[in-house]
């Protein structure tokens, strides 16, 4: 299957998504707002550890480089790589410009419906390990190989921290329980799409250079 071809299938699937969480609301815009420059810088750095780390886990080879993905089409990456890397590889910059740009508008919602599922309510430890352990693996559908899915529950680590930390902050400032989850979800939840724009960002370079 050609390059073109495997992005347009995967685009496909990707408006799929859009359709339901592409939507700018209110919502949208309070969790944009917050993206703080300190938030972002602290996102790539740790972006830039959790790649490290796939990276070196991606070194041993199989079984940790397998995914849907590779073991159907015979190269690494996923969904999301192969759908932007479609048009940077052919040279159609529109093409990338899109898929990049519908992506993007999807992160925030997504990202919130992740925290909601994964973070709300999870302040133990215990209960913020068990939910990143569960957190990684969610994405292998995506077609990312499992050292991937390791990576992303590392960064599930990181962000159940955020969340914790969020939630006794407010709850030490007088916040009642229901108004600090929440709260500590929208900080969870800004946490959560810096890495998304950060890990984003990095498709779109490997898919241009």
């Amino acid at each position: 299957m050609s390059d073109l071809a495997l992005g347009v299938l995967a685009l496909a699937g990707i408006c799929m998504l859009a359709w339901k969480h592409a939507a700018i609301g209110p919502r949208w815009i309070a969790i944009v707002s917050g993206m703080r420059f300190l938030r972002v810088c602290r996102c790539v750095v740790v972006m830039i550890a959790v790649v490290g780390i796939i990276g070196s886990l991606l070194q041993f080879g199989e079984p940790l480089n397998w995914g849907w993905f590779h073991l159907l089409f015979d190269r690494p990456g996923g969904v999301v790589s192969a759908a932007v890397s479609a048009g940077g590889k052919s040279g159609e910059g529109v093409w990338t410009a899109v898929v990049v740009l519908v992506l993007a508008l999807m992160v925030p919602n997504l990202a919130e419906t992740e925290e909601r599922v994964f973070r709300q309510g999870r302040v133990s430890w215990s209960d913020i390990a068990y939910s990143a352990v569960m957190f990684g693996p969610l994405h292998l559908i995506m077609g990312i190989p499992i050292a991937a899915a390791i990576g992303v529950s590392l960064g599930g680590l990181w962000l159940g921290y955020w969340y914790r930390r969020s939630y006794l902050n407010a709850i030490a400032r007088g916040a009642l329980h229901q108004d600090a989850e929440e709260m500590a979800l929208l900080e969870s939840t800004r946490e959560h799409v810096g890495i998304n724009l950060c890990l984003l960002a990095i498709v779109l370079l490997a898919a241009i250079t």
